[in-house]
């Protein structure tokens, strides 16, 4: 015995053999005997049924890894090529992957949304290449129409100038000869004063259309902000446009019915301006002469300028009505159209100028644009 308190229990018990038992002494022995063989056995089967489980799985969840690995590496593979592909220019790259996991569908929904932003990117960057291209090419019409009417009085000068060296050339050679009378004196100063006023004329009528083309040519490369009276200056652009105008024997009416000076992208409605004629003259007038154009103009009091363009043209027939305005769209293209003049004006106007553009237009009845825009024009910082 090893405790105390046994010791005390075994000799105060009332069948105890004897009452002196002390700390050590053996009360007795227990053997119990009984075989476990079945139980080792069945201990050991459980065991390895447990290894052979676990093996199982581990084996299981290995092959389960693989392949989902394997999916998720080819997918994602699957969605860098096509990444590398749209890198590489090849805008027809597409990831359908829809129906797959919920991250890899992310993936591929995200790489779809990039594509579209990076498409829309380049549509608009193409866009602005071909209307800076439009705007370049309108110059150059402008400059050969403007060098074919200078031509006219600087040739009509350049005449007037030849004969009157030959008249005094005639002069000399008569006082020379002591020849010269008073009514020769006279027929000459006479026929003087018509040669320069001849010469005088042509070549302010050259400088005014050279004048005018220099104003309206620079203000749409530069797209600089300046002050602007606004009747003065829509008359300077028709006059800019004066030798297609007269070719197409079309007339211009600015009428002004509230005059402004305001602080404005001049360029920019030099550009609307033209091309709002422009259109009048291929597609309104076509190969019919005498076309009228009347552009009406006034200032509120709420700050807007508005511009009231009407002619009396063919038209926009109905159905085309809604698409005018869409780039490249033209009725035109055999003969040249780039479908870009009324698209860039609706581009000026609302985006650039701030302002709106609304189109009214009865077939065989001519076409109207009213145009309303604020007189204080955003920043460029501004522009979307």
């Amino acid at each position: 015995m090893q405790v105390q308190a046994c010791v005390d229990c075994h000799n105060n018990h009332p069948l105890t053999p004897k009452a002196d038992w002390q700390l050590g002494d053996v009360r007795g022995v227990l053997e119990i005997s009984t075989d476990i063989t079945k139980q080792m056995a069945l201990a050991e089967q459980i065991s390895s049924a447990i290894v052979i489980f676990i093996m199982f799985a581990y084996v299981l969840l290995m092959v389960i890894f693989f392949f989902v690995t394997r999916r998720i590496t080819k997918h994602v593979s699957y969605i860098s090529k096509a990444m590398v592909e749209l890198g590489d220019g090849n805008v027809d790259a597409q990831v359908d992957l829809a129906s797959s996991t919920l991250e890899i569908g992310q993936m591929a929904k995200a790489f779809t949304t990039f594509k579209q932003a990076l498409l829309k990117t380049q549509a608009l960057e193409k866009r602005q290449q071909l209307m800076e291209s439009e705007k370049i090419d309108g110059l150059g019409r402008m400059l050969a129409s403007v060098a074919h009417d200078v031509n006219t009085p600087i040739s009509i000068g350049i005449t007037a100038a030849s004969l009157m060296s030959d008249k005094i050339a005639r002069i000399e050679e008569q006082i020379a000869k002591g020849e010269l009378t008073k009514s020769d004196m006279e027929k000459f100063i006479a026929s003087a004063t018509e040669s320069m006023q001849v010469v005088s004329s042509n070549l302010v009528s050259a400088g005014n259309l050279i004048k005018s083309f220099k104003q309206v040519s620079v203000d749409q490369i530069s797209e600089e902000q300046r002050q602007i009276v606004l009747s003065e200056y829509i008359n300077e652009i028709v006059h800019s446009l004066k030798p297609r105008l007269t070719r197409a024997k079309a007339t211009v009416l600015v009428d002004c019915q509230q005059d402004c000076q305001f602080y404005t992208y001049p360029g920019l409605l030099s550009q609307v301006v033209s091309n709002l004629i422009t259109n009048s003259l291929i597609h309104g007038f076509g190969q019919k002469p005498g076309g009228k154009i009347i552009i009406t103009l006034n200032g509120n009091a709420e700050g807007n300028i508005n511009i009231h363009y009407q002619d009396d043209g063919i038209g926009i027939p109905v159905e085309h009505q809604d698409k005018v305005m869409e780039p490249f769209f033209t009725t035109k293209r055999e003969q040249g159209g780039s479908g870009l003049g009324l698209s860039i004006v609706h581009t000026i106007v609302t985006q650039k100028l701030a302002g709106k553009i609304k189109l009214v237009s009865n077939q065989e009845q001519g076409v109207i644009f009213d145009i309303c825009f604020p007189a204080k024009c955003p920043s460029k910082e501004a522009e979307p």
